[in-house]
């Protein structure tokens, strides 16, 4: 549906010998990238995707961008573009014959199934990963950084300035085809559950992730009161080193818990009773809520239902964690403030009283984080294009979560209700 056009640069040519001349196409990805929106949308290709003689248009390559990181599918990119041509192909057949049959003219044959061989086809599952892993990297952008770069600088101006946790996953490497070395992926994250650096690393071992630590400790405005991990005191050396006698280590109580309650058998009929103990031993009620939460069940404001099973577990998991439990304490060095957010309650709650406190202790987040870069990807990519998958997921991970903070911040009558976002 376009001409393309072959400019020449008079200016550049001179500078060439005689038989040459500087020649480039109009839909190069250079000159897209430098012309006004207003003239570039005449081609209607995103300049990033303008890559050899397949182009995609504007459509086709955002739904592959949403598609890639979702399903990280290539075959299924090729199939829905397969479909999309072969159901363009009906439409505009059907349309040609009627319009022969309606003006009473004479229609050519009808095209025959497996008649003819095509020879020009569109591009299979292989050359639309390579055009989404060229497209990533590609400094054909109005802002002249590539959508890698700018992922990458969007992880790392995140910071922590309450607390933070750091773990590893195993499940994220087997993504990455070829010889990468790594054995796990080694990631940090802040006190909103934000991902500040995520990197493969060859062991578990302190020393292998000791730099990429240092380059999260060093950005500006890094300032944690509580550092959370779940083999504390294990690494206690080298974070005090690191951070200093200001930031307090403590032992994960989300991994605390779970080492008890994997050896809980979850049909016991004390199971409930159980979990019920346990939560007591862990956890201190706030006394404030606690009345309101008593109000509201006498009021009838609240379910007062309660249900669950639990079991008694095993004496060597106990033995371990009782060692470990005096990591745990939160109150006796840190205020409420620091290991809780607190949310009140929105003017239509049904009760009025009660308000939301979200943990800080973030190791619960950074484990389910953990499944979700593990499907940013499939199994064995080349590495390029699995850097670029993650870079991608993670920093819109950020975004989502900062997004959802920002509305919290708000006011209901503040709120702009967004239909086209999804918000309510």
């Amino acid at each position: 549906w376009a001409m393309i056009m072959a400019y020449e640069c008079d200016n550049c040519s001179k500078m060439l010998p005689s038989n040459n001349k500087y020649r480039i196409h109009a839909n190069d990805a250079r000159l897209l990238a430098t012309l006004p929106p207003y003239a570039s949308s005449a081609y209607n290709v995103d300049p990033k995707w303008a890559i050899g003689n397949q182009h995609f248009d504007k459509t086709t390559s955002r739904l592959f961008e949403m598609l890639m990181l979702t399903h990280g599918s290539g075959e299924l990119c090729a199939k829905i573009l397969y479909e999309f041509l072969g159901h363009e192909y009906a439409d505009k057949t059907m349309a040609y014959f009627s319009f022969c049959k309606e003006t009473k003219n004479k229609a050519q044959s009808y095209p025959k199934q497996d008649g003819d061989l095509l020879t020009r086809y569109p591009p299979g599952p292989d050359t639309i990963r390579d055009h989404y892993d060229r497209a990533a990297r590609s400094p054909h952008v109005p802002w002249k950084l590539s959508d890698y770069h700018r992922h990458a600088r969007e992880i790392q101006k995140v910071v922590a300035k309450k607390t933070f946790a750091q773990d590893h996953t195993f499940e994220a490497v087997k993504n990455y085809g070829g010889s990468t070395g790594a054995k796990a992926l080694w990631d940090i994250c802040n006190e909103n559950s934000e991902i500040m650096s995520a990197v493969l690393v060859p062991s578990t071992k302190t020393r292998d992730f000791a730099h990429a630590a240092e380059c999260v400790v060093r950005r500006k405005g890094f300032s944690p009161k509580a550092a959370y991990s779940d083999t504390f005191p294990a690494m206690d050396k080298f974070w005090e080193e690191l951070l200093g006698d200001q930031v307090k280590g403590r032992l994960g109580l989300f991994h605390w818990l779970q080492r008890i309650t994997k050896t809980l058998r979850k049909n016991h009929f004390q199971f409930g009773v159980a979990m019920r103990d346990l939560l007591d031993c862990a956890y201190l009620y706030n006394q404030n809520d606690l009345g309101k939460l008593l109000r509201a069940l006498k009021e009838g404001q609240r379910d007062p239902s309660m249900g669950g099973h639990q079991t008694k577990a095993r004496i060597p998991a106990i033995e371990n964690c009782k060692k470990t439990a005096k990591y745990l304490s939160d109150l006796d060095e840190l205020s409420i403030d620091s290991i809780y957010r607190e949310v009140p309650p929105k003017p239509g709650s049904s009760h009025g009283l009660l308000s939301v406190w979200i943990s800080l202790r973030v190791e619960s987040r950074l484990e389910q984080w953990h499944n979700s870069v593990a499907h940013f990807a499939n199994c064995g990519m080349r590495s390029s294009l699995a850097d670029s998958l993650n870079m991608a997921g993670t920093a819109r991970y950020n975004l989502a979560i900062r997004h959802n903070l920002r509305l919290a911040a708000q006011k209901i009558e503040e709120r702009i209700v967004s239909w086209n976002r999804g918000e309510r």
